[in-house]
């Protein structure tokens, strides 16, 4: 049904996923759960994961309590809270199947995803079991108890420890990176972060610098670029990105109907973006050991989605070599995360707006200096310098059986696991 839905052939072993997400089976417990029967869990972070989880264990009977640093739920898209803020994947994707919602638009911005998320904490009852306002400071394991202590902080700054027999870090992977700029305190206008916006941020008629080119970077330019006096963003590498028809557009009232009204119509619809969206370009990721273009992509695959983004990129640039030049990336496609274009290109190209590919070396008193000794004036800048990923969990330590550390364990990079969520040495955490 799903190649026929699709109008091309789709892998038999796709089958059981397309079966579990259109029946949608609810938990079964065996044997059920009972009361003080179950280990108790503590969950840090009330993001999606966060929520999620507690959803699932809420409904199984299971002790549970969320540590969350912030006054609310929501994580990231609490946080986040710059300027055309949103996803950049389909808003029917990024959402949970037993939680779905009639979106209003085929891409959410932060403010629906963000009541979506309330919505989704208060129809499982989940706040009562959520300390807000309280930053998890560490862990340990116990090994005489068999349990995890959690040191926790208050807004008073108050410590105190939790106990629980299986620790849970839903903390995601977006801690703020600040960008390494000599010289900003000698800066004489204003420095934010896109991950950390101060509210009533004025824009307009400003001068505004703009440090980075990746997924923020291309939501905030096209949604101030009508508001400020001139736009200067300063681009590390250029990355690959894919046409949008749709990612401005409204949901129709024919769809939103048909999800309300015709059986298993969401399911089909979303099982359909996820193909499209994951496993049909999966083929296009594989390095063929023949290819002889290495240079450009890794398959004949890979270099037909080449040739049709470069052909789009230059239709969007039409007339502006230099920024063809500039924009378009020499390593092949998918070798990083693929970004979406949402005006982004065109916003590139208007008058008062300029692309500098040289790199930053330092603030100046009235704006950013680069490598060569040129001068930028800005009277705010805006630094899209993306997350630290590599530093998971931090600045919390964890430390599991005979005191060994978790960061020691993993070393400087991303914790070395492909199918594993679970450590011998770190019992019943993940």
């Amino acid at each position: 049904m799903l190649s026929v839905s699709m109008g091309e052939e789709v892998p038999l072993e796709y089958g059981r996923l397309a079966a579990e997400e259109l029946v949608a089976p609810e938990v079964v417990w065996h044997p059920s759960p009972r009361a003080g029967s179950w280990p108790s869990v503590i969950i840090i972070g009330a993001g999606v994961s966060g929520l999620a989880l507690a959803a699932r264990l809420r409904e199984a009977g299971i002790s549970h309590v969320i540590v969350e640093r912030n006054a609310d739920v929501g994580g990231t898209w609490l946080r986040n809270a710059y300027p055309g803020c949103g996803v950049d994947i389909p808003s029917h994707l990024y959402s949970l199947s037993f939680f779905p919602r009639n979106w209003s638009a085929h891409f959410a911005k932060r403010e629906e995803l963000l009541d979506y998320l309330r919505d989704f904490a208060d129809h499982f009852g989940l706040r009562d079991n959520i300390r807000f306002g309280t930053e998890a400071l560490g862990a340990e394991y116990d090994e005489s108890g068999q349990r995890w202590i959690v040191r926790v902080r208050d807004r008073e700054g108050n410590e105190s420890e939790l106990a629980g027999d299986v620790l849970v870090t839903a903390v995601g992977l977006f801690n703020l990176q600040a960008a390494q700029i000599s010289r900003q305190n000698e800066f004489t206008g204003t420095v934010v972060h896109s991950a950390s916006w101060p509210r009533g941020l004025e824009l307009r008629n400003r001068r505004v610098a703009l440090v980075g080119t990746g997924a923020s970077a291309m939501q905030i330019v096209p949604a101030i670029v009508d508001e400020v006096a001139t736009l200067t963003v300063f681009q590390r590498s250029p990355g690959w990105v894919a046409p949008a028809e749709n990612y401005f557009e409204p949901m129709g009232k024919d769809a939103r109907w048909l999800f309300d009204h015709v059986p298993y119509y969401r399911q089909w619809y979303r099982l359909r973006l996820a193909w499209t969206w994951n496993d049909r370009v999966y083929p296009s990721l594989q390095i063929d050991p023949g290819w002889v273009h290495l240079d450009r992509s890794v398959s004949a695959v890979n270099d037909a989605h080449r040739a049709y983004f470069t052909r789009y990129i230059r239709t969007e640039l039409k007339g502006r070599p230099d920024l063809q030049q500039a924009l378009i990336p020499t390593y092949p496609p998918y070798g990083k995360r693929m970004l979406l274009d949402n005006g982004w290109y065109r916003a590139l190209t208007r008058p008062h707006v300029d692309v500098v590919t040289e790199p930053v070396a330092s603030f100046s008193p009235t704006g950013l200096r680069t490598v060569s000794g040129t001068e930028y004036q800005a009277e705010i800048a805006v630094l899209c310098t993306g997350f630290a990923v590599a530093r998971f969990l931090a600045p919390m330590q964890i430390r599991g059986r005979a005191g060994q550390a978790l960061h020691a364990r993993w070393g400087r990079t991303m914790p070395p696991l492909i199918w594993a969520l679970l450590f011998r040495v770190f019992p019943i955490c993940s």
